[in-house]
């Protein structure tokens, strides 16, 4: 919804910014609870400053993309979509092949189902994040049709 009211260089900034941070909180609160839990931790594949910057340019890239999207007359799911899945393979692709390289140089090999795994999480995510918010615009534009109409 923020986004569709901004223009597309201030929506990609926004994203690029939000992104890395989202990360650093998440992969924070993953910390947290495998140490609470007792659990072993997995081997460093990349670095959190890597991957932070590698997150700000394609959720940046992805945020100016879909704020461009969001601001034409009728936008289409289908574009959506296909910004989300070219945006996650692009750098979800590549963060799964440096994972897998980085596993590597440090003598760690990382198993197939999780090698997989990541890469999924990695392109599937940025497709999601695409709909949600297509989905969001559609409602408010909605909402504001049906509020339109009761007055």
């Amino acid at each position: 919804m923020a986004i569709a009211k901004v223009r597309a260089s201030l929506g990609g900034l926004i994203a690029a910014i939000s992104a890395p941070l989202a990360m650093a909180i998440a992969k924070g609160s993953q910390k947290v609870m495998v140490s609470a839990l007792d659990a072993a931790t997995k081997p460093a594949t990349l670095s959190l400053t890597t991957l932070g910057v590698l997150r700000a340019v394609e959720y940046g890239l992805l945020g100016w993309i879909l704020a461009s999207l969001a601001s034409k007359e009728r936008p289409r799911p289908l574009h959506f979509a296909l910004a989300g899945t070219a945006i996650g393979a692009v750098f979800g692709g590549g963060i799964t092949v440096l994972t897998i390289e980085t596993a590597a140089a440090n003598g760690v090999a990382l198993e197939l189902p999780r090698a997989i795994t990541t890469g999924l999480n990695e392109i599937v995510f940025p497709i999601g994040c695409s709909l949600v918010v297509y989905i969001a615009l559609q409602v408010g534009r909605h909402i504001k049709m049906i509020s339109a109409e009761a007055r």
